[in-house]
């Protein structure tokens, strides 16, 4: 399984190099865990932890949020598209189903973070308050115990490619979702990118992967071909 720290690596990646989206905000995979930390009963409270996450941003200007989610060993994919007048809604992008209960906790905290952030904790309570529409998505089941990170990072590179020009909502991506033959294709993807920032490094004598990409159009084309390609 991936960790987080490689799983933050390829959000970020994608996000600001190979597609980038200035419509579309992928949070930490750190997020959620600070947001409900501290004993927090719910998202309001839990605002007060990650505040200052978003502090320059307006994430309701967005049309998706990504947020990544590790519970119990596992992680999977929650997109909020961004709708207008408060009619938010969320999809659950899970290549191993759990209970309800796994996905009301989520929504829990997340209901009460965004009506908090909506007016960056401004505003009375009652007067901001964010009900979600929740879809669980149909997508691909990973047939092992070891993919969970290999699906969120294609599921994320699905709705990054497709936010643009593609449907209001990530729930209508219905024929781009990862399945398990394309987890073990990503997968090699995953280990070949490393591979190439790799010996990219030792040739440009450079450790930031933004100023090697920034500095050679080659190596960024490189890379945006092996990730569409694969």
């Amino acid at each position: 399984m991936l960790n987080d720290s490689l799983v933050d690596f390829f959000l970020c990646l994608l996000q600001r190099f190979l597609v980038p989206r200035a419509d579309v905000h992928v949070f930490p995979s750190h997020f959620f865990s600070h947001l409900t930390a501290r004993g927090v009963e719910d998202g309001r409270a839990g605002w007060e932890n990650v505040k200052g996450w978003t502090k320059s941003l307006d994430i309701f200007k967005m049309r998706h949020v990504l947020l990544p989610i590790n519970a119990e060993y596992h992680w999977w994919l929650a997109v909020v598209d961004m709708g207008a007048d408060l009619a938010l809604s969320a999809t659950w992008i899970d290549s191993r189903k759990g209970s309800e209960e796994r996905y009301d906790i989520v929504l829990h905290y997340l209901q009460g973070y965004l009506s908090r952030e909506r007016f960056k904790g401004g505003k009375p309570e009652e007067t901001a308050s964010v009900q979600l529409k929740t879809i669980l998505a149909e997508v691909g089941q990973q047939q092992n115990g070891t993919d969970c990170g290999v699906f969120l990072i294609e599921n994320s590179f699905q709705v990054l490619k497709s936010a643009g020009s593609g449907p209001a909502t990530a729930a209508q991506l219905n024929n781009s979702w990862c399945s398990q033959a394309q987890a073990r294709t990503r997968r090699k993807c995953l280990r070949k990118t490393m591979a190439i920032l790799h010996d990219a490094a030792f040739t440009s004598g450079l450790c930031s992967v933004p100023e090697m990409l920034a500095g050679s159009p080659d190596l960024l084309k490189q890379l945006k071909d092996l990730w569409h390609s694969a």
